[in-house]
């Protein structure tokens, strides 16, 4: 990962889905502690390492946040 992640203790979002869910969010609860994790960024750090120009945003209503996440969707993975 090259952005985000730092050695040291981070603040991370766990998404637990399927199964059990209601056992297997406890079970991370008792390994981790609740905090705010999203919030405030630099959007200039965001911009460079998305690529996203000002022409870009100008040509959207979506803004910064909405190009990020179309980037994310269409990012191809290999399996």
């Amino acid at each position: 990962m090259e952005m985000g992640v730092e050695e040291g203790e981070t603040p991370a979002v766990v998404l637990v889905d399927g199964g059990d869910e209601a056992t297997a969010a406890r079970a991370v609860e008792e390994v981790l502690d609740p905090a705010e994790t999203l919030g405030a960024y630099d959007a200039a750090r965001v911009r460079s390492f998305f690529d996203v120009g000002q022409a870009e945003l100008d040509a959207t209503d979506g803004g910064l946040e909405g190009l990020v996440l179309e980037r994310v969707a269409l990012l191809v993975v290999e399996r």
